[in-house]
């Protein structure tokens, strides 16, 4: 049976049985996850299981599976196997496939999985969370990024999430003149940043409040500082970022920067709206932030700017 008919056929009875089917194993990579949190005088976590995600495929669909650490010994990226003893979870279709204790990992004939799926697989994994201004954010986006200067951020808060207890944190990310309320959750709320510093925050999704639009972070959140690379030059013109299927990037793969300086973003991507390009008298090209670059427009318009 199709893995896709497995997760979406009604279970009629709490008995239902259900089929061995095969996969492939396409990406198998480590994903840690703190389960307990102790909250003495700092907060720290207590406990942290070092589980595995999977992507598995039957050669017609793709799917996401957790492997909890004491079982993912049983398999290994890029092997074929015939699944017995699975469970799935959730009240109504489409299910998620759960690998439990009874789980049987039976190996089999190498399964073909065609190019589409193998993209689909990294897109499943490691899915896009493309930079966006501040004022863009908006409700039913999926996955985006922010940056800004932290100019607010309270303490980490421990808040009961289901069954267990776990720390928050909020902040303000202002971008020119927009600003906007961040909750971080888990280990996001544990990264360290400051107030006053320049951050890329990935992962976050919108949702709306009595307050507005709020971002709140998800398991795959980070927060970075951009990168810098210091070059020299004199720019002497700058354009809108061309939108190709809102993929972004610069030639050069650099960003100029407030000071007059130039310096390369290490954003994890760009989204067309927030980025011009500028060209330097080298024939070198860098992206830039609409926000940055404004200070030096009416400045172009006298005479080339010099930035070291």
């Amino acid at each position: 049976m199709a893995l896709k008919t497995v997760l979406n056929t009604p279970m009629d009875t709490p008995y239902f049985k259900l089929p061995p089917i095969t996969v492939k194993v396409l990406k198998l990579e480590d994903q840690s996850k703190v389960v307990s949190w102790d909250f003495g005088a700092t907060v720290k976590a207590a406990t942290i299981k070092n589980n595995k995600v999977a992507i598995l495929s039957d050669g017609s669909s793709v799917i996401k599976v957790t492997i909890y650490e004491e079982y993912a010994s049983k398999i290994t990226e890029g092997g074929t196997y015939v699944i017995r003893g699975y469970t799935l979870r959730g009240q109504f279709p489409p299910y998620f496939m759960n690998i439990a204790k009874n789980t049987m990992f039976f190996r089999g004939t190498t399964l073909q999985v065609p190019q589409n799926l193998l993209e689909e697989a990294e897109a499943l994994l490691h899915p896009a969370s493309p930079l966006t201004l501040i004022k863009d954010c908006t409700e039913g986006q999926g996955y985006m990024s922010v940056q800004g200067e932290i100019i607010e951020m309270f303490a980490v808060k421990r808040v009961r999430s289901g069954k267990e207890f776990v720390p928050t944190r909020r902040l303000t990310l202002e971008q020119e003149s927009n600003r906007i309320s961040i909750t971080l959750w888990r280990e996001a709320a544990m990264a360290a940043a400051n107030i006053g510093e320049l951050v890329i925050i990935s992962h976050l999704k919108a949702t709306r409040t009595d307050y507005g639009i709020q971002l709140q972070s998800s398991q795959l959140t980070k927060i970075e500082k951009p990168k810098l690379q210091t070059i020299y030059g004199e720019i002497i013109g700058v354009m809108d970022l061309e939108c190709s299927g809102c993929s972004g990037g610069s030639s050069g793969g650099g960003s100029a920067s407030a000071s007059g300086s130039a310096s390369g973003s290490g954003s994890g991507g760009s989204a067309c709206e927030v980025q011009l390009q500028v060209l330097l008298e080298s024939g070198e090209v860098f992206s830039i932030e609409k926000a940055t670059w404004e200070p030096f427009e009416a400045k172009l318009k006298l005479d080339t700017i010099r930035v070291k």
